[in-house]
């Protein structure tokens, strides 16, 4: 059962991908303000996560990388 249900999250989740993108696809510009800050942001979060991994990666303390979501879940 819960791999029927993972298989389910797992299609919804690309089928939310496709929406989204399809969105920003066919608003034109409407949405190029909402596409920055959402870049902006996913950049911020990729360079904070890079420095946790470093501060992980030389303190040896993997505990810290696997238990942050940010950094590795099941999809990893």
């Amino acid at each position: 059962m819960r791999g029927i249900a993972m298989a389910e999250v797992a299609e919804i989740d690309l089928m939310m991908e496709d929406t989204i993108a399809e969105a920003f696809r066919n608003a034109g510009t409407t949405l190029d303000n909402v596409a920055r800050t959402t870049a902006h942001q996913l950049r911020d979060a990729l360079i904070e996560s890079t420095g946790t991994v470093e501060s992980v990666n030389f303190s040896r303390q993997i505990d810290g990388l696997i238990r942050n979501p940010r950094l590795f879940s099941s999809v990893h």
